[in-house]
């Protein structure tokens, strides 16, 4: 498991994703942005750097 924090803002329950969106919607939201990194990382997408 990953260590660290990531910091919400309150105005992001103002904002059109938070407010428009489902349960399910707010939870994938959370997980992306604690999936994000905060250092640079290389990635692969089919095998391909």
């Amino acid at each position: 498991m990953h260590t660290g924090w990531i910091k919400l803002y309150r105005c992001l329950l103002a904002g059109p994703l938070w407010q428009c969106g489902t349960s399910e919607q707010k939870v994938i939201l959370v997980t992306l942005l604690l999936m994000a990194n905060h250092a640079e990382k290389k990635w692969q997408c089919n095998g391909r750097p």
